[in-house]
């Protein structure tokens, strides 16, 4: 959020060099300004690579716990829970979904946080510079929520069918490569000698 906060200062320095810096030929406060908007730019670029340490250390520490805590839940789980599931999708939950929660703690998160906080703050900054014109711009939302959610439909629907096929191909290469696979498929002549 500091981050997107420490880069809205920039249109409101450009603003500023537009309407005052330029017009009046006032150099030392363009030099001002454009030393603002480079500190501005540094700031920002040390706040994003402290953002990124830190997502990235809590995402691995919350993911090691989260691997952790399920392997022992399937620890206790009973033998008849693994006779009911195929061996291939319980590796596929252990990998793939993980993975995919992975990307959530690490860097979705903060992504959501960082574009709320630029939504906010540039809708902010639009009614302070010109009103006229940020209502304008806000036309065109309504239309672009709309094609986000059918775009975000539409990821969901394949990311579920991504999941199960992955799960069937874990399944197939379990069957396949165990000892008792190998050993029926030689036995019934399905695989080179």
């Amino acid at each position: 959020m500091t981050s997107s906060l420490t880069g809205l200062a920039q249109p409101f320095l450009v603003r500023h060099a537009i309407d005052h810096a330029l017009p009046h030929q006032d150099v030392t406060l363009l030099a001002w300004l454009v030393a603002g908007m480079v500190a501005v730019a540094v700031v920002g670029a040390a706040i994003g690579v402290t953002q990124t340490w830190l997502s990235t250390s809590v995402g691995q520490q919350v993911m090691h716990r989260l691997r952790t805590d399920l392997f022992a839940h399937l620890q206790r789980q009973s033998i008849d829970f693994f006779t009911r599931t195929r061996g291939g999708e319980v590796q596929s939950r252990l990998t793939h979904d993980i993975s995919g929660m992975q990307s959530v703690v690490t860097s979705t998160a903060t992504s959501i946080a960082a574009n709320v906080t630029v939504v906010l703050g540039t809708a902010a900054a639009m009614v302070t510079l010109s009103w006229r014109l940020a209502l304008l711009s806000l036309v065109v939302l309504p239309p672009a929520i709309w094609l986000t959610r059918q775009v975000a439909t539409l990821r969901h629907r394949i990311t579920a069918e991504r999941q199960r096929r992955l799960a069937d191909l874990h399944v197939q290469v379990e069957e396949g490569l165990s000892v008792s696979g190998v050993l029926l498929s030689k036995t019934l002549g399905a695989s080179p000698p």
